[in-house]
């Protein structure tokens, strides 16, 4: 069996949800220190990064479900009520489970702990953390202690989403939330289990809501900073806007 054009870290399903109307992506390439445009098709692929097995695993265990998820979120309104699922729960950290594992910085904190995964094949390599990460994590509890909701952007000014997908950001009464972008005007929150009482009343999960377009823009300077920090590849938008933006906001810090 041939090779495959595997997607590395941020899978095409998430991608295509942040294309322009003329399917392009406009992304920030921390690598190069220029704004691109790709296609979700292409963006961020290698042949034969993952062998076909492991792209069977990740389409049958991580991306089809979560592909169900964001079916679920694609047209939420702040005025929706929404009970989440054990099994969208389940999904949903799954699949940040695989974004951690599929980073470049897992590949190198495996290498730093371990003598021997610096002999396995490079495809090998990428393999194991890829699946092991996200059993590891499951195994762990990695995310128990967080629950999860659903932002609604209905500002001007849309989501961009780094390719780690997740970055912290800060509320009045909760300093300590999680975000990730699945769409330029959708997104899926974590927060820590101790404030479920400003989330969740009688099971139903409360939704947040960006108005403000300076709101949704420290979203995007979260998600631009902790890009820039830990994972340095892309950040990615359907708005070559708001990547100018970015980076003229952290031109000399990159």
């Amino acid at each position: 069996m041939g090779s495959v054009n595997s997607h590395i870290q941020m899978p095409k399903c998430v991608l295509r949800n942040f294309m322009d109307d003329q399917q392009l992506l406009h992304y920030y390439d921390f690598q190069t220190g220029t704004i691109k445009q790709g296609r979700a098709a292409s963006l961020d692929t290698e042949l034969g990064y993952y062998s076909q097995d492991v792209e069977d695993y990740l389409r049958d265990n991580v991306e089809a479900p979560f592909g169900r998820v964001m079916a679920k979120v694609k047209n939420i309104t702040k005025d929706d009520v929404f009970e989440i699922s054990n099994t969208l729960f389940d999904d949903v950290r799954t699949f940040l489970y695989a974004l951690m594992s599929r980073s470049v910085e897992m590949l190198d904190a495996i290498n730093k702990s371990s003598v021997f995964f610096q002999f396995l094949p490079e495809q090998a390599q990428h393999d194991y953390a890829a699946v092991q990460g996200i059993e590891l994590s499951k195994q762990r509890g990695l995310l128990d202690d967080w629950l999860i909701t659903f932002a609604v952007n209905d500002s001007e000014v849309p989501f961009v989403l780094p390719q780690l997908g997740l970055y912290p950001f800060g509320l009045k009464f909760c300093q300590s939330c999680h975000n990730l972008p699945i769409s330029p005007r959708t997104s899926i929150t974590l927060f820590p289990n101790k404030y479920i009482a400003e989330f969740v009343n009688n099971g139903v999960v409360k939704l947040l809501f960006v108005a403000d377009d300076e709101i949704a823009q420290k979203f995007n300077n979260k998600a631009f900073a902790t890009e820039k920090k830990h994972n340095r590849q892309r950040i990615i938008s359907d708005s070559r806007k708001e990547i100018e933006r970015l980076t003229e906001l952290y031109q000399y810090q990159l």
